[in-house]
């Protein structure tokens, strides 16, 4: 993501996406997080607790992205905005069970997100999980209080994502929930 040496000049970084490149620096070798690191950089730079790269994600949004539950409690601990939103609509909760990250979701729940919250097409975490096929992810997301009535803009509801996409276990799943056999 960063450039840190050009040929002949001294050293010079840049980002992609207008992220500033300290927020890389949080990250060791491996590509985890370091979360020591992290919470003496976010004591020192609260700022960053808010700022938003050009696509308007927060520092919480890139780390529900990657699944890194402790980093994001950490953040959510010291103050970060559990409900920002990027230039689509969508939540740190939202951009978590779009990658998968079922930790994350987890704990972003725990600090109370907003699962309902839908992006500027309307569509909810509990749509996205259905749509690709996350059954654990719906699981949490319902036990949570989702709901598996809420509608896109299309018009569609979680049960109907899932069964246009082939997601069987998570159509019977919301089926066996609204008493629709078969």
């Amino acid at each position: 993501m960063t450039e840190p040496f050009e040929k002949g000049k001294e050293r010079k970084e840049r980002s992609l996406a207008g992220i500033d490149v300290r927020f890389l620096r949080l990250w060791d070798a491996s590509g985890k997080i370091d979360i020591p690191k992290s919470r003496a950089f976010m004591e020192s730079h609260p700022e960053f607790l808010t700022l938003k790269d050009t696509q308007g994600n927060t520092l919480l949004h890139w780390l529900a992205c990657r699944d890194e539950s402790a980093a994001a409690e950490g953040l959510l601990y010291m103050g970060a905005l559990l409900e920002s939103r990027d230039c689509n609509g969508c939540t740190p909760l939202y951009h978590a069970v779009l990658n998968g990250g079922l930790r994350t979701a987890r704990v972003l729940i725990n600090y109370g997100a907003d699962i309902n919250a839908a992006d500027g097409s309307g569509l909810t975490p509990l749509h996205i999980a259905a749509a690709n096929g996350s059954l654990d992810l719906v699981k949490l997301l319902v036990s949570k209080g989702a709901s598996s009535s809420a509608v896109d803009r299309d018009g569609l509801t979680p049960l109907d994502i899932a069964e246009s996409r082939g997601r069987r276990e998570v159509s019977g799943y919301l089926k066996s929930l609204a008493g629709i056999s078969g």
